[in-house]
């Protein structure tokens, strides 16, 4: 070999959208050619297996859909916690005959809308951790959390609003005015115990799905 020749790569291939096309007259094997080329070029192969998780994720858009259904979720339970909610109280309609009945057809139709934004949370992180779109930490917790969602959704849906109504319809067959006894007390300790959960856990995914997608655009 003369002293200005370069030694020839033993590697023929190329990297393309994340999957690695070789020479096939070259007996090199696959895993030759992936420690040479990741030792060669860590930082490309990081960069475009980056692109290829984008683009799988993103060509049904889980990201945005699982950021509007935590948005919607958390904007409207705010605005009925802080907002709706008190100005009832405030105006003394949470005394009146009808509003048992009110409050259980508002919370009944809120608690399935629930439900529905629930699960698109949790299908998204079952594709998020398919395509490892999270770090391995981060899909563990999101799996975690994302079901913890779906439990509050199904305990408001099924246990928790039909309790409150129950008592309530109680309280008004029996006193005539709907007062806040004990067991009323009770339940919503319970129910603001499991809103604060809510909003800890839907501002934690929503974060981590807006920094993912904010990072693998750069």
């Amino acid at each position: 070999m003369a002293q200005g020749d370069r030694p020839k790569s033993p590697l023929k291939g190329r990297l393309v959208h994340g999957m690695y096309l070789w020479d096939r007259s070259k007996k090199t094997t696959v895993s030759q050619i992936g420690v040479a080329y990741l030792s060669k070029f860590p930082c490309k192969v990081h960069k475009d297996m980056s692109f290829v998780v984008k683009n799988t994720v993103n060509k049904y858009p889980w990201t945005l859909l699982v950021m509007v259904a935590l948005g919607f979720w958390l904007s409207a339970s705010l605005v009925i916690d802080f907002v709706m909610m008190p100005g009832m109280m405030a105006t003394g309609m949470t005394r009146q005959a009808g509003f048992v009945d009110a409050g259980y057809l508002i919370f009944g139709i809120f608690n399935h809308l629930e439900l529905l934004c629930a699960s698109l949370v949790l299908t998204g992180c079952f594709i998020f951790a398919h395509h490892h779109y999270f770090t391995a930490l981060q899909e563990r917790f999101s799996l975690f959390f994302a079901g913890c969602l779906l439990a509050i959704a199904l305990v408001y849906t099924y246990g928790l609003t039909p309790a409150l109504s129950s008592l309530g319809f109680e309280m008004m067959a029996f006193n005539g005015s709907c007062q806040v006894a004990s067991p009323l007390l009770l339940l919503h300790g319970v129910y603001w115990g499991l809103e604060v959960l809510k909003l800890i856990l839907g501002v934690t995914l929503l974060r981590w799905c807006y920094h993912q997608d904010h990072v693998l655009d750069h």
